[in-house]
């Protein structure tokens, strides 16, 4: 009807001929918490629409709505700055699971070379088993390492 097709479609007329929403943390759109706090009007226009009651109502839940809607805004934002920060601390945990698993492995004397050679193998293809490993108890440890 105006351009527009369904969310199953995934195409949207954006108004500039481009049918694809710009990613929300991307430089086309900066939902930053200081642009988005300038962005807010001014509380003491809001509610003086005029002296009838009913529009003083609209006006104040016109401001709990706005209000609503920039919360909203902040909590999405601090979200993305989190997920941003993901990869980071992902690849810093890992590192610190593989420092662990080569310390433990390098204080194991009965491992003869071969074994942990092996056993590094094993356990380096997946980080939830490297995980695993360093939790687990040293007796628990050391029998893994014995088949």
């Amino acid at each position: 009807m105006w351009g527009l097709t369904s969310l199953a479609g995934m195409r949207f007329d954006m108004g500039d001929g481009n049918e694809e929403f710009p990613p929300v943390y991307s430089q086309e759109i900066d939902l930053s918490q200081n642009d988005v706090r300038a962005s807010r009007p001014s509380r003491t226009l809001e509610g003086r629409t005029g002296s009838s009651g009913s529009k003083r109502k609209r006006g104040s839940q016109r401001e709990v709505d706005v209000e609503g809607i920039h919360l909203a805004l902040d909590q999405t934002n601090e979200q993305l700055r989190m997920i941003a920060e993901w990869p980071t601390r992902a690849l810093t945990n890992e590192n610190h699971v593989r420092t662990e698993f080569f310390r433990i492995l390098n204080e194991m004397p009965e491992l003869t070379s071969l074994d942990r050679e092996l056993l590094q193998r094993h356990l380096m293809s997946c980080m939830d088993d490297l995980r695993g490993f360093i939790l687990m108890p040293k007796d628990e440890r050391e029998g893994l390492c014995l088949y």
